[in-house]
């Protein structure tokens, strides 16, 4: 880390030792000189605020100039003395990566400008310092974050992160297993989590006991490190919501969502800053959602506290998705810019061969062309943020949160819970969530609000209807 310049122990924090000094207490500023700089977050790919930037004069180790870096990572002394220097930086950030603090050698002459460029290291090396070394050809990757209160923002110790995506293997044909990988928080609310796989959105969540944030998908680059920090609310934001119906104490149980003192408001823009009345926002594992008024802006109360994720939507673009930290007794902020509009694709024929192994797809077509069932194909689907989001839209369904990563797709209709077929297995609830298969895997879904319309081989005792799921291959 010192490129045998220094040993790491002479690059002292920052204290309130005399000999530590800003470049305005210095005494004799004759022929000083003036240095600027910035300090960036390579894992992060953003400037770095509020890093405690450290230049320790090389000769007499006992000279240290101390600044802190502004909002875009910005440092500069006035006034430093012309020699030659050891420049590093403390923050939070370097501790949480589980790194020493980056030196560099610096030369500082006065007369000319002296800009001086510090920063994290890029995710290879930052992976290094976390998991070990690393297989050159592996594209594993990690996660890497804090837990916090979300009213005092202190850290939270012994909370577990929950990262979960879908493993495609092939074993005769492709299939897709759920995994799940758990890491508890020190003292400090850190959590690193490794060998997660590369290149790859995963799902994520905090939780302890009954306290928890809302899932959020997170990108973990290709042999890199990805950082997402949580924070979470008080355990009276978890209640229990019981519909209005005679389904029974099944449906009652799968039916717990996340309430709170919390307000979020915004504004949701289309093209060139105009404003998009009657947008849907919608703020996951609630059940809560609204829409824009003619002024594109939007109200939500009454959610919990913690870290959650919002999606907008309108008819003829794309969604877009976005992470709030919520606070209890307050109110956040967050504005969408759904410029991009969803084109309808010309009717084309295709001429070939189909596939003798996909007898599920021609009945789907086929269950498609008679009319009864709402249909979702691939192109229904190449925009949709998730699962549910993209069935949320469709008459006489409801989503509801069920548990960490579960949820529940509800028929208006009959009040009850709708039963989930994956290339025709039924999925279990409590362990599985249609919003862990991508929808860039997805071939087509069927969803049947009504027993009456839903075909024999989807029909389960409950006669509650169903949403049936399959996938490419």
């Amino acid at each position: 880390m010192c490129h045998g310049l220094l040993a790491l122990a002479a690059f002292a924090r920052p204290s309130t030792d005399a000999s530590a000094q800003t470049a305005q207490q210095i005494a004799d500023t004759a022929g000083s000189a003036r240095v600027t700089g910035t300090v960036y977050d390579s894992v992060a790919n953003e400037p770095l605020a509020g890093a405690q930037v450290q230049f320790v004069a090389a000769g007499t180790l006992s000279k240290q100039y101390m600044a802190v870096s502004d909002s875009l990572g910005r440092f500069e002394f006035d006034a430093l003395p012309p020699g030659n220097y050891i420049a590093g930086f403390f923050h939070p950030t370097v501790d949480l990566l589980g790194m020493e603090s980056p030196l560099r050698a610096v030369t500082v002459i006065a007369g000319v400008p002296n800009t001086v460029r510090l920063a994290i290291p890029g995710s290879g090396r930052t992976l290094v310092s976390l998991c070990g070394k690393q297989n050159v050809s592996d594209s594993l990757g990690a996660i890497v974050g804090r837990v916090r209160d979300a009213d005092s923002r202190g850290p939270i110790s012994g909370a577990n992160v929950v990262v979960t995506w879908l493993q495609v293997i092939f074993n005769g044909k492709l299939e897709s297993t759920p995994r799940t990988e758990t890491a508890t928080t020190d003292i400090d609310g850190v959590y690193r989590i490794c060998g997660l796989p590369g290149a790859d959105t995963l799902f994520a969540m905090a939780q302890m006991g009954v306290r928890q944030s809302g899932k959020i998908s997170v990108h973990v680059p290709a042999g890199g490190v990805a950082r997402s920090d949580f924070t979470i609310g008080d355990s009276s934001s978890a209640v229990a919501v019981a519909l209005d119906s005679t389904s029974g104490e099944e449906l009652r149980r799968l039916s717990t969502v996340l309430r709170g003192s919390s307000t979020l408001t915004g504004i949701v823009h289309g093209d060139r800053a105009s404003v998009l009345p009657e947008a849907n926002v919608s703020v996951s594992g609630t059940g809560l959602s609204t829409s824009t008024d003619s002024k594109g802006r939007f109200l939500l109360s009454g959610l919990p506290a913690g870290t959650f994720t919002v999606e907008a939507r309108a008819i003829g673009r794309a969604p877009r998705a976005a992470v709030v930290n919520l606070v209890s007794d307050s109110a956040a902020t967050v504005e969408f810019t759904l410029d991009k509009s969803v084109q309808d694709l010309s009717r084309i024929t295709v001429y070939g061969t189909p596939p003798k192994n996909r007898p599920d797809i021609d009945e789907f077509l086929k269950r498609k062309a008679a009319g009864f069932g709402h249909f979702l194909t691939a192109v229904d689907l190449q925009h949709a943020v998730s699962v549910s989001s993209a069935i949320r839209m469709i008459p006489g369904v409801r989503i509801l949160a069920t548990g960490v990563f579960s949820t529940a797709v509800v028929m208006h209709m009959n009040r009850c819970s709708a039963t989930i077929f994956v290339d025709g297995i039924k999925l279990n609830p409590m362990f599985e969530s249609i919003d862990d298969i991508p929808t860039n895997q997805i071939a087509g879904i069927e969803v049947y609000t009504d027993a009456l319309e839903t075909p024999p081989r989807f029909t389960t005792l409950s006669n509650c209807g169903a949403v049936v799921i399959w996938r490419k291959y």
